[in-house]
């Protein structure tokens, strides 16, 4: 029974792709690899069909996707949309609600949206759903998407897909990694995705301001025994000072912890404190932690975004 939903909205999604001739393209706030990577893929894929497709977030993305093909067509926009009314279809990508894109305008749109997305705490806000929990990232579902829309899978799409699936399986290293994706990883090679540049880029290359960043972070790690966190953080000073926005990678390294159930980092940009929640324990379920501030994620990964400001005291960093 499962299986059969599961083509009856894989079947809804490529009518409502076909048909429609104006397309708007949406990730969520904070880009990643993946979101990036799953946006351009599909942006790509759609123009070899003669659509028309916008891609738009609210944010500035990671400088280390910059070597990825076709990115300079994302249009990074805070709040509104111009002409929303002209798309004939909003796909949402790698978001668990249609707010975490940012753009406001969206929620007065009547256009169809199809949500495309892996989070556990998906809402299923779409005309058409295709959420898959057990899938490594939003890429892998998109890729089985495209086939079944009769897509070529170009070295560029490959290249994009992949960096999706390295981004969110932690360079294969996350227990969300299965035979299907390494299946998957092995086909993108095929079609000529470019490994060598997103294992650089996303892995090995880091700039003097970003290590120095990093290190801003490393020095300040805290471990509270009694919940068993280790955590640390990162003020707007600190990365304004550093030139740089190079947090990605940070909350991934401290969760390597062995002392650590859980590792949060908390880093402020704008009046907001984001919080990255990390886990390498099978019996700890950080998303519904991430939950009690009005975030989510994944088990073992996730996240929330609150107002407030990160103040050094003699006792500590706190939350004003």
């Amino acid at each position: 029974m499962r299986y059969e939903l599961a083509n009856i909205q894989l079947n809804r999604a490529c009518y409502l792709l076909k048909k429609s001739k104006y397309i708007l393209v949406c990730g969520h706030t904070r880009p990643d690899g993946d979101c990036i990577g799953s946006m351009l893929a599909l942006k790509l894929a759609l123009n070899s069909l003669s659509k028309r497709v916008s891609c738009v977030i609210s944010d500035t993305f990671p400088p280390n996707l910059w070597f990825l093909p076709g990115i300079e067509q994302i249009k990074s926009r805070k709040k509104k949309v111009k002409k929303i009314k002209k798309f004939d279809l909003i796909v949402s990508l790698d978001s668990s609600s249609l707010e975490r894109s940012g753009l406001e305008s969206l929620r007065a749109s009547t256009s169809p949206v199809l949500n495309i997305d892996h989070h556990q705490d998906n809402s299923l806000f779409g005309s058409v759903n295709i959420v898959k929990l057990k899938a490594s990232s939003s890429a892998e579902i998109l890729y089985n998407l495209l086939l079944r829309l009769g897509v070529e899978i170009t070295r560029d799409i490959a290249t994009c897909l992949l960096c999706g699936i390295f981004f969110d399986t932690d360079a294969f290293r996350n227990p969300n990694t299965t035979s299907r994706t390494l299946e998957i990883t092995s086909k993108l090679l095929s079609k000529g995705a470019c490994a060598k540049k997103i294992v650089r880029y996303l892995l090995q290359e880091k700039s003097l301001s970003t290590l120095k960043l990093w290190g801003k972070a490393l020095a300040r790690l805290s471990e509270n025994r009694k919940l068993g966190i280790v955590s640390t953080v990162l003020s707007e000073e600190d990365i304004k000072q550093s030139e740089t926005e190079g947090l990605e990678g940070i909350a991934n390294y401290i969760s390597c912890l062995p002392q650590a159930k859980a590792t949060l980092l908390l880093s402020e940009k704008n009046g907001l404190i984001h919080g990255n929640l990390r886990t390498q324990r099978d019996d700890i379920d950080i998303s519904k932690l991430a939950f009690l501030f009005g975030g989510g994620g994944h088990k073992k990964a996730a996240g929330f975004t609150i107002s407030g400001k990160l103040v050094k005291t003699r006792a500590g960093w706190k939350v004003e």
